[in-house]
Parts: C-alpha cells; structure tokens; sequence
C-alpha cells in the first residue's frame, strides 16, 4: 500500500509543467474532474454537453472585468495606423477635429474602450475500450461552438470636441473601414464553429479495497494521450479570436488522481493534470511598436509559436446520499504560463513582439459541483449520468467561462 501511494505521488508532480486549454477555459472533456469514474464493460460510450452561463474576464491584478479588457481598459486605435497615416481617413479626420494648441493631437487622441460578450457551447462524443485489468483506450472527439456578441467601441477623448453625434459616427465609420481595407482587421462582432483536437488516451485505474474502520478503499487514475491537432484555428482577422483546438500543434495530455473512500459515505481526492503542446509555425498578429495594445495590431507575419504549459490541480469531496446517487464539491486551479513568439521577419523586433500581454501567463480558480447516478446495478448498460456547474471566481490575464452541463455514459 505504501509503495502504491508513492507511485501516484510520483506521477502526480513527474507530470509538472505541461498543457494547454480549452476553449475560453472551458472544461476539457476528458478532465478527471468529470471523467466516468467507473468502467464496467469492454464498450463504453459518453456524450458530453457544456453551455456557457456566463463569461467572465480577469485582469493582471484578478479584477473582474469585460471579457475584451483583460489586458489593457483602452485600445489605441491611432498606433494601429502608425506609419500608414497618409492613407488613413481616420487619421486625417483626427487631424482636423482633435488638434490641440500648435497643431499637436490630444495625447488621449484615438483612444477607445471596448466591451463585447462571449457565448460558448461545447460537445463531446466519447468512445472507450477496456482490457486488461483496469486498462483502457480512449478516444474523445468535441465540437465547440464560440461567438463574440455586442461589441461597443466608446471614444475616450476629449467629449466636448467629439460631442456631436454626426462627428463620433464618421470617425468610428472611417476606424472601422480603414481597419478592415488597410490591414484586413475585422473589430465587430464574430461567431467560430467546429471541431476541437481529436484525442486518444490510454489510461489506467484501479480498486484497491482497504478493510479498514475507517479506510475502505484506494483507487488510483493515470492516464497518457496524443491529441491530434484537428481543431479550427482562431482567424487572425477576428479581434479576441478563439481557436477551437491547440492552433494546428500537436499536444500530449497526460495526468495523475488518487481517490480515498472512508467510511463508504465519504470520498476524498487530489489530481494533476497537464498538456505539452508542441510549437508551431503560421501566421500570426504581431506586435511592432510599444505603442500597440493587444486587440489592434496591423503586422501579419509567420511566426514559429513556443506555447506556455499548462497545468490542473484539482482537490474534491465527496458524499454517497443514496445508492448509486452522490454529491462532488470540487476546486480546480489551472496555470498557464507565457508563450513566445519568434518572427521569421528579421525587421521585427524579437523584445517588442514578445512584450505584448496576450503571450504572458494566465491562471484560472474554478468551483465545480458535480451531482451523479451511476445505474451499474439497475440496467445492463449500466449507465452513469452526471450533471454539473462550473463557476470560476477568480484568475489572472483570463477569459473564463462558467458552465453547466450534463453527460452521460452507457456500456456495451
């Protein structure tokens, strides 16, 4: 038995620094937080349905905030024309209405706050074979559904210069039209549909019963997986653009749990869980002058990606109300850390490309209530069904969705 806890131990922090996410932090369909805790069969077949209630933002100082302002609270749209002046209306109509004294623009010229809101729906088909004992491959295909909605761009500079109604629609008319034909940028609203990574993992688990008074049972979880970069990647013309898989890369899941049963009312469990997401090159968005801010950026190059690792911590309880009917409360944190970018552009400066905040480390805190059945003893396919909530209530430099959903799996 103790030789039994130092392997799950020792998987639980080998695993460190690895990862990748879902979509707007969105739970991943194989996480063990949800994942069919039981196999009885050779065939088990899952279907999984998560919807968005709510999506939150969270700034660098973990303020609640609109999911468009996470990194910066005002977007600069006169850097986004910075040496394209010449050919911008936006510009020239910023020089005739904001110029100060000795014809100098206002230093909050071109400055906008935005808001807009995200809805998000996933779902995911599963198959899994047994063998062996405690054994089984995987295979998870989902679906993930992503919209930005309401989008308000609201001029910050001086209101009594852009006080007119007329004026305010004919800059905005002139940012968004130059935009669109200068640099391809798209600043509205936005809707992205399709497959995510198809994933396969080969896990292992097992009971280990304890006669004990109060200990009656061990049940470690490991799993190992490939997941194939078949998901839709996030459009570089989208202001916030959301991929739907790991952005073309492959990424290799692999995690750790160990879950306690006393008493047989009670239940106790940690995991770890982490995704290495091997870099990638394609085009990219990048960052040429201090200057810009993170949702407008001109400069479209290929760029190799070296992406951030991720990792999942979970701890849980929970309580057996009735047979086969149980209660989870559990705390999930998830961390990842900054990715960098290498332009094949050689003008492009590597430090400036790098300091933009949306390459920087992200870090999500999520509740999850999760209330389950499992029929094992009721039907021949002995079904499980588990309905959950997920509320994230704090993180940094994040887009957070809170969801709820359903899943269910049957045997064969």
């Amino acid at each position: 038995m103790k030789q039994l806890g130092l392997l799950v131990v020792g998987t639980l922090y080998a695993t460190y620094c690895l990862g990748t996410v879902a979509p707007l932090g969105m739970l991943i369909p194989y996480n063990l937080a949800i994942m069919p805790e039981a196999q009885y069969k050779s065939l088990q077949l899952v279907a999984l349905t998560q919807d968005a209630y709510k999506v939150q933002g969270f700034d660098s100082n973990g303020n609640r905030v609109n999911p468009l302002q996470i990194y910066e609270t005002q977007q600069n749209a006169l850097a986004l024309f910075q040496g394209h002046a010449a050919e911008s209306s936006f510009v020239q109509i910023l020089n005739t209405f904001a110029m100060g004294p000795g014809g100098v623009l206002s230093p909050n010229a071109g400055l906008y706050s935005v808001t807009g809101d995200f809805n998000a729906w996933g779902g995911t088909l599963a198959a899994s074979y047994a063998f062996g004992k405690g054994f089984a491959v995987q295979a998870y295909l989902p679906y993930w559904s992503v919209s930005l909605n309401n989008v308000v761009w609201t001029y910050l500079n001086d209101p009594a210069t852009f006080a007119d109604v007329f004026i305010q629609q004919q800059l905005f008319s002139a940012f968004t039209t130059d935009a669109q034909n200068l640099f391809g940028l798209s600043i509205g609203n936005w809707k992205q549909n399709g497959i995510g990574d198809l994933t396969f993992l080969l896990q292992w688990q097992q009971d280990f019963p304890q006669y004990r008074s109060i200990l009656k049972n061990v049940h470690p979880h490991i799993y190992f997986g490939l997941a194939m970069p078949t998901g839709v990647k996030p459009n570089i013309n989208n202001i916030s653009s959301v991929g739907l898989g790991n952005d073309g890369a492959l990424t290799i899941p692999f995690g750790a749990g160990l879950n306690v049963n006393m008493w047989r009312q009670f239940e106790f469990g940690a995991a770890a869980q982490f995704w290495f997401t091997a870099g990638s090159t394609q085009l990219s968005r990048v960052q040429t002058y201090p200057t810009q801010t993170s949702l407008l950026l001109p400069t479209v190059v290929a760029v190799h990606e070296e992406f951030g690792f991720t990792q999942d911590f979970n701890l849980y309880a929970k309580v057996f109300i009735a047979k086969g009917t149980s209660i989870k409360f559990l705390y999930e944190y998830m961390r990842i850390s900054e990715d960098q970018v290498y332009p094949t552009d050689g003008s492009i400066d590597y430090n400036v490309a790098n300091d933009l905040p949306s390459l920087g480390e992200q870090t999500f805190h999520h509740l999850l209530f999760v209330g389950s059945f499992d029929g094992a003893e009721y039907a021949s396919c002995k079904p499980q069904v588990s309905l959950f909530v997920r509320v994230p209530f704090n993180g940094t430099n994040s887009i957070s969705a809170g969801t709820y959903g359903l899943q269910v799996a049957l045997e064969f």
